[in-house]
């Protein structure tokens, strides 16, 4: 039995329990390329490239190894469905609401993300390189070894975040509070800092050659313990 299922609206067209793939879909949905409410379908391995399907609602499906590069999915909502490996490369998917969803090993290649919600996922492994990110947000998500390079998280705050071992590269914090995040072992070379609160993140054992990317950062006692450690001095 699904855990709190999304009421479909009435002017929604609902399609439940069917495998889909790219020799079905244009018949289910008809000439409707918005507006439709997937429940428990099976999207894995289906190649859907380009296609349209705006203000859609996918809730438990699964989409491992699907492909969606080029799909324009502005404004859907995503709730509770699996995605290892699935690709939106290259995909409108501005507007989104995404949910309690496993989307591990998944590609955001050059995806358009502006203004997406991510809420209790797990994006292990998720290569976001060169998205569209203005006004993306996490929240309490698992971003283990994740490729977010330049991500912009200015003014943020960010809660429940796991990014131990993600590739920050060139990601601006500045002024971002950090509540209940990790980031051990995290690539931060050229991440900006600045005004950022990480007295309630997880940093791990520091590299000295990352540490002057800390300059300007609020940081707590014991974490400026641990950096002066790590500089060979011995804080008493």
């Amino acid at each position: 039995m699904m855990k709190n299922p999304i009421k479909p609206a009435p002017s929604r067209h609902v399609i439940r329990e069917v495998i889909i793939n790219q020799g079905n879909i244009g018949d289910l949905i008809s000439d409707r390329t918005n507006d439709l409410h997937f429940i428990g379908c099976d999207f894995s391995e289906a190649i859907l490239k380009d296609i349209t399907l705006t203000n859609a609602v996918f809730e438990d499906c699964d989409f491992r190894d699907a492909s969606l590069e080029h799909a324009n999915l502005d404004n859907c909502h995503w709730l509770r469905c699996k995605g290892h490996r699935l690709s939106l490369s290259y995909a409108n998917c501005m507007e989104n609401v995404v949910k309690s969803c496993d989307f591990s090993g998944s590609s955001w290649l050059a995806t358009q993300l502006s203004h997406t919600k991510f809420v209790g996922c797990k994006l292990l492994g998720a290569n976001f390189s060169n998205s569209r990110n203005l006004g993306v947000t996490f929240e309490e998500c698992n971003l283990i070894s994740a490729i977010m390079k330049r991500f912009s998280f200015r003014d943020q705050t960010l809660r429940g975040l796991n990014l131990s071992d993600a590739d920050l590269g060139g990601c601006d914090f500045c002024g971002t509070e950090f509540e209940d995040c990790k980031l051990v072992g995290a690539s931060i070379r050229a991440t900006k800092f600045k005004g950022a609160d990480l007295r309630d993140a997880d940093l791990g054992l520091v590299d000295l050659r990352d540490a002057a990317n800390f300059r300007g950062a609020i940081i707590s006692k014991s974490q400026a313990s641990d950096l002066l450690t790590a500089y060979g001095m011995l804080v008493m």
